[in-house]
């Protein structure tokens, strides 16, 4: 099983780029990193990301898009791993949610297995409020074919993939704790708040 950090975002909103902005004194995507290893599910862990912020990584799994398909968001991402490692199953997480936890992992990972025995799930995903997540779920490889239609089509939104193959979520608050580890950071005022809310 392969865990994927998408990490190749312009962070516009942010103004730099989120996987070296700092959360307990750790880049973003070290943090995760060191999250995903303790699972104990992942044969590796790979990076996601673009030509520009390749070489700024200290870690040896980085992957850029794959020609096809740069510059095509998060399912370009995604596509290009699943073409450089072939495993079963693949986890995804944005790199722009830091706090995540082992224990939300290891829920999804037991939620997908009973999908996938009862109804042969290709991804299982985390919802807040039924706003399906899913750069926090589960992929079969599966999804592969139809990931590449849909990056051959005009619409590039997770959710052309999502509705076009058997997709389940699973509600957050089925993992009440710790309130933020589902937090997406999206504005440096978003850090802001999660550091004030770990500081208290």
């Amino acid at each position: 099983m392969i865990a994927i950090i998408l990490a190749g975002g312009h962070s516009e909103r942010f103004g730099r780029p989120k996987a070296f902005a700092e959360i307990q004194g750790k880049p973003f995507y070290l943090k995760l990193i060191e999250t995903l290893n303790e699972t104990a599910l992942f044969d590796e862990i790979v990076i996601s990301t673009n030509e520009d912020l390749y070489d700024q990584f200290n870690y040896k799994h980085v992957v850029v898009d794959v020609d096809d398909c740069k510059d095509k968001g998060p399912l370009a991402g995604i596509y290009s791993v699943m073409c450089t490692y072939q495993t079963d199953l693949y986890f995804v997480v944005s790199v722009d949610t830091p706090m995540v936890t082992t224990g939300a992992i290891a829920y999804l990972f037991e939620q997908y297995k009973d999908y996938q025995i009862a109804t042969s799930a290709d991804m299982v995903g985390y919802q807040e409020q039924q706003h399906c997540i899913p750069t926090l779920a589960f992929y079969s490889d599966s999804v592969k074919t139809q990931l590449q239609h849909v990056l051959e089509s005009n619409d590039l939104s997770m959710r052309h993939l999502y509705n076009q193959v058997r997709s389940y979520w699973v509600d957050v608050s089925n993992v009440p704790v710790p309130s933020y580890w589902y937090m997406n950071i999206n504005y440096p005022k978003d850090l802001e708040r999660l550091n004030e809310i770990l500081n208290v």
